[in-house]
């Protein structure tokens, strides 16, 4: 079923981290509601995107997102 879910992340502050996240939701055509980037102490900045789907695809995303270097504490509710 789809529904609605926010998945955040952590990671260093990097504009092509936001690129490589969107491009995730673009090849699996994710309808994105809004994509945030907002910088916090540092070098860290906290990515969201709040998407429509189903939850086996955000999963999948989210375990893409993984394997960006730079991104740590990724999840999705």
């Amino acid at each position: 079923m789809i529904q609605k879910y926010t998945v955040t992340a952590e990671g260093e502050g990097r504009l092509d981290i936001v690129s490589r996240i969107s491009m995730l939701f673009l090849q699996r055509h994710i309808d994105v509601e809004s994509l945030s980037y907002m910088p916090l102490e540092g070098m860290v900045s906290r990515y969201q995107v709040c998407a429509l789907a189903k939850e086996e695809t955000i999963r999948k995303v989210v375990a893409q997102m993984e394997h960006i270097e730079g991104l740590n504490k990724i999840n999705y509710e």
